[in-house]
């Protein structure tokens, strides 16, 4: 399949996410290897569109991930969005900074513990060790 109908589809996968804005993304396709750059509000919604591109089976051969995450809410919106995320999802409580720890069995695991901090509108990558 040629780069050019690769890059449409990638497109029109990202049109259809209603998650993000794919206005602000943009896409590149060469040799099947598909480059997201642009920018969206969350994480959440970064990741929402390398999955969106990966819903395009068979025909992508990687993805390079440029995508950078410019929250539209300050700082001091951010950490109450967050906390509610975090009590909502996991019933727990943090201090003025946002800090994941711990050990995990699994990727599968980690990704649902990085997604109860990254739901909050607006929050920003958490910063996760172990």
């Amino acid at each position: 399949m040629n780069d050019r109908l690769i890059r449409q589809n990638v497109i029109d996968e990202l049109d259809f996410e209603p998650s993000i804005d794919a206005a602000h993304i943009g896409v590149a396709v060469d040799k099947g290897l598909v480059t997201l750059t642009g920018h969206v509000g969350t994480c959440a919604q970064r990741v929402a569109a390398e999955k969106a591109v990966r819903m395009v089976r068979g025909m992508v051969a990687g993805i390079i991930d440029k995508v950078e995450v410019s929250p539209k809410a300050s700082v001091p919106e951010i950490r109450p969005k967050i906390m509610a995320a975090l009590k909502r999802n996991a019933e727990l409580e943090a201090d003025a900074k946002v800090t994941l720890e711990g050990k995990v069995n699994t990727w599968h695991e980690r990704g649902l513990a990085e997604n109860a901090a990254w739901s909050a509108q607006g929050g920003g990558a958490p910063s996760m060790t172990g």
